[in-house]
């Protein structure tokens, strides 16, 4: 599916103002593929249009962080910590895991959305709450195909979170859902056609362009720029017209590799692409939607032209802050053993961070035996090295990428590590 929207500039027109721009610009369906290959018959399954397919990860912008945005819970700075939830009923079961089974500590929201952190999604929409999700999805992203009844309950941890619905949602509505990121917060019905008249004329149906406000247009351009990292750094990273003009989108798979989804937009033209049998069975190797989806939108940029940035509002502002507090940076996020922990972001004034780390904790470190000291080291060896404070208490062993570079307590009072054989 890809659809043509109009960017709205000022995110300060009332409602009635964004309609009457709409009708002079309307959002159109500019063409459906809805199988491969010649047709071969008449009313055939439409895959694009029909098919309810669980969307995976491409459902976490719509259900889990425009919703935390919209009620302010999340910035693009909040950070989280990237290790299981819950460990099942058996206790021995670390969930959820991520695509690439690795679990990194503490992350910021931009880089949980750029790369698809399952455990982030969980325990943002822990705080937004399972009931106002699914609302936020089904009434204001328009996704009818959510179901909450006897037969089959999407108002649950693993449909919401990591997109596996009992179901699924169709292409063309998940591609028009996404309208709502590319049009300053406004979402647009898919429409098929504008008008049917008579042999004289009159018109007998009728499908007038409807607009209806979402997100606000600050929200919206930050959940733009969060979708860019998708593209930019994150797990789309492979298509190549983003490096010519601004591209933004989310990729999406389900469980044994049976759905493989990217919905994706440029300032001008949405695209919804995805790939599966019709008979549900894994897919192997790399996701093809990107390709597919990066081949349709580079001869339609080419051949049309169009904007090569997307529009910001005047009150979204980039300002810097810390990797590991998602707070202002503080003198000790710079003396991180890791380097400067300093990133940019995208804010609004009720938003922005406004306190200085307190995450970060100078300890005394020793170069040469690659410790914290505890008093005995030489003073020749020893450095000022800012580490982060994080507790973490696992019921089994697991395996966090920032571990070297945390501690859980005061190192002044942290005791040695009696047993160099184990983690400390």
């Amino acid at each position: 599916c890809v659809s043509n929207t109009k960017l709205v500039k000022d995110g300060h027109m009332t409602l009635s103002q964004l309609i009457d721009k709409m009708s002079a610009t309307p959002a159109r369906l500019l063409g459906v593929a809805g199988g491969v290959g010649e047709k071969s018959g008449n009313r055939l399954q439409n895959f694009a249009t029909a098919t309810l397919r669980p969307p995976g990860s491409a459902l976490k912008p719509i259900t889990v962080y425009a919703p935390a945005l919209s009620r302010g819970i999340i910035h693009w700075g909040s950070v989280y910590d990237d290790v299981p939830v819950n460990f099942g009923s058996s206790g021995t079961r670390p969930w959820p895991r991520n695509a690439d089974g690795v679990y990194r500590g503490l992350c910021n929201i931009a880089y949980a959305v750029a790369h698809s952190t399952n455990t982030v999604a969980v325990r943002v929409l822990e705080e937004v709450g399972l009931e106002e999700s699914f609302a936020f999805a089904r009434d204001r992203f328009h996704l009818s195909s959510l179901r909450a009844d006897r037969e089959a309950n999407d108002c649950d941890v693993a449909a919401l979170a990591l997109g596996q619905l009992n179901y699924g949602v169709t292409l063309r509505e998940l591609t028009a859902a996404y309208s709502v990121f590319a049009d300053g917060g406004v979402y647009h019905p898919w429409r098929s056609y504008y008008r049917v008249t008579d042999a004289e004329g009159r018109v007998i149906l009728s499908s007038p362009d409807s607009a209806e406000e979402v997100l606000s247009a600050e929200n919206a351009a930050i959940m733009t720029k969060l979708l860019e990292g998708v593209v930019r750094e994150g797990t789309s990273s492979s298509i190549s017209l983003g490096r010519r003009i601004e591209c933004a989108g989310k990729t999406g798979t389900t469980s044994h590799d049976y759905d493989r989804w990217f919905v994706g937009y440029t300032p001008d033209l949405i695209c919804g692409v995805w790939c599966g049998y019709a008979y549900p069975s894994p897919l192997s190797g790399r996701n093809l939607c990107t390709g597919i989806w990066n081949d349709v939108m580079t001869a339609l940029w080419q051949k049309r032209g169009g904007n090569a940035h997307f529009s910001i509002p005047g009150g979204v502002f980039q300002a810097s802050f810390c990797l590991d507090s998602g707070e202002l940076l503080g003198d000790h996020c710079l003396l991180d053993a890791r380097g400067s922990r300093r990133a940019v972001g995208w804010f609004t004034g009720e938003n922005c961070p406004l306190q200085a780390c307190t995450r970060h904790v100078l300890c005394d470190y020793d170069v040469d035996g690659e410790g914290l000291s505890h008093g005995a080291c030489p003073s020749e060896s020893i450095r000022s090295v800012a580490f982060v404070r994080v507790l973490r208490d696992f019921p089994v062993e697991v395996t966090v990428s920032d571990a070297p570079y945390t501690v859980w307590e005061d190192p002044k009072t942290l005791p040695p590590n009696e047993n160099s054989t184990v983690a400390y």
